[in-house]
């Protein structure tokens, strides 16, 4: 009990004060402004970063669109070549192919 009073009797209570608050009002501000530069920083490489995968991403697709219209265009050569070669190999079919189709588009027209 005699420690309780010593205690009692020893016990300074002391109160804010108005500079207490402005104070810490102040330290408050500096840590809001310096989460806000954070967060601003890391916004920053996230956006960085988001740019790089994109121009990655579209040399990636430029690359790849230029080889499907290469093998796009082999193709369609090698199609037409082998049209060609056909239609010497036999002419009568092909002039009949022809004359059929042209048939059917002329019956088309006319509806």
């Amino acid at each position: 009990m005699a420690t309780a009073t010593v205690l009692k009797n020893n016990a300074k209570t002391d109160y804010a004060s108005a500079a207490d608050i402005e104070e810490q009002l102040q330290k408050l501000s500096a840590d809001v402004a310096a989460l806000t530069k954070t967060m601003a920083d890391f916004g920053n490489g996230k956006m960085d970063e988001a740019v790089k995968q994109a121009r990655t991403l579209k040399d990636d697709m430029v690359e790849r669109s230029a080889v499907v219209a290469a093998d796009t265009k082999k193709r369609l050569v090698s199609a037409e070549s082998d049209f060609e070669d056909q239609v010497r190999a036999h002419p009568l079919a092909a002039i009949g192919i022809a004359a059929g189709v042209g048939f059917l588009a002329a019956l088309m027209s006319k509806r």
